[in-house]
Formats: C-alpha cells, structure tokens, sequence
C-alpha cells in the first residue's frame, strides 16, 4: 500500500496552503477540490498546480464547476451565480478581468477528475451518493446528488458492485470545525477561508496512518 496525503478546501487562501506543505511528509499529494473563489489567490493556486502536477492532482470541486460554467457559456445568469459564490475574488486575483484568466487555467479546470480512487479510497470532493453508478454521480455535474454537491453523509456499506474496489471515502465540500475521521469516511474541510464558528484552518490528513495535519489560515 503506498502512502499520500489528501488536502482539503482551500479556496484561494494560497499562503496557507504553502505553510500547510511545510508541515507534510514527503509523498504524494491530492487535493478536494475547491480550489477557488472566497480567497484572494486562485490565480496563484492554479499556477502553482498547473507548475506542479507531477507531485500534486486534484479533483473537481463544484466552484471549479462554477467557474467552468462562467467561462464556457455566454450567458449572464452563470457569471452572476460564480460572482455571487466567491467569484468576485478570484477575478480579482487576476486583475479584475475574466478575460484575464488563461486558456491553460480553463484547460486545467477542465480535466480535473470528479474523482479518484486510490488503494480503495475514493477522493471526491463530496459524499458518493449511492442511489446512482459512481459514473452518473460523477458525470451529471448539475445534479444536486452528484459527487460536487452532495451533502449526506457517507454509507458505511459501499455498493455491492464496488466493495471489493472502495473501502474508505475521503471529501470535503461541508465545513466543520475540526476534521470528521469515521470507521469509513473522513471529511477534511474545516471552513479554511471562513472566520466563523470554529473554523478558519486547513487541513490534510496522511493515509493510511490518518494522521492530521493543520494550518491556520493565514492569507
């Protein structure tokens, strides 16, 4: 079994997430998702993933979806949603213009995986809902139970078709004050870019140890 590490939501908060890295081993690293928007550096997360992609992966979150759908279709309403979803700033970090934004940002946002399965852990960037094949759950991006937006709580039993290739669930996606680690699911999103309730930290956890590793937010 080899051994890496899942990163949480960062959500454009860019210097923490290189402060977080100072503190991790030395292995493979995949992150939730999410990227962008609410931060003030998206640009510089992508750049650095973009410069980085042999030694980091990550998977679609649904603000990278927003953005995706900003970019791609020429309608009003989908600017207006990703703007008012924390837009705003990651248009900011790139001068205040989305025709500032790269082609080669847009290509990267759209090969990111819905999700990724290693040593039977799927990462995803939310709760597989099991009512549906892991392929619709992770295709139909606008459905509210697909892998970019569910919020229920992960199943202890796994799909009869899938027991003998998932064993663990690791996502993000739902902030909580500290880290979620069950028997068979750990949710790492503690609300990095929110000074609220607890949260404002970022988090990865090692498997298989488990391991937790923090950082306050710091951008």
């Amino acid at each position: 079994m080899s051994e890496f590490v899942v990163i949480g939501d960062t959500h454009g908060c860019f210097e923490t997430f290189k402060a977080l890295l100072k503190k991790l081993p030395d292995c493979e690293k995949v992150l939730l998702g999410d990227l962008v928007d609410r931060g003030p550096r998206s640009k510089e997360m992508i750049d650095f993933m973009i410069e980085n992609k042999d030694e980091f992966s990550s998977v679609l979150g649904n603000h990278e979806y927003f953005m995706i759908c900003a970019l791609e279709k020429p309608i009003q309403f989908y600017k207006s949603l990703w703007f008012q979803n924390g837009g705003n700033k990651t248009i900011a970090s790139y001068g205040g213009s989305i025709h500032n934004i790269e082609r080669s940002h847009y290509l990267f946002l759209k090969d990111l995986p819905s999700y990724i399965i290693k040593d039977k852990v799927l990462l995803s960037h939310t709760t597989y809902d099991q009512r549906y094949p892991l392929e619709e759950a992770s295709s139909r991006l606008d459905m509210y139970e697909s892998i970019i937006w569910c919020r229920e709580e992960p199943l202890k039993i796994m799909r009869e078709d899938l027991i003998d290739k998932i064993d663990y669930q690791i996502i993000g996606h739902t902030p909580n004050p500290e880290p979620i680690i069950e028997e068979h699911y750990a949710n790492i999103d503690t609300g990095c870019v929110y000074n609220r309730g607890g949260c404002n930290k970022l988090t990865a956890l090692h498997y298989p140890s488990k391991k937790v590793y923090q950082q306050e937010n710091i951008d």
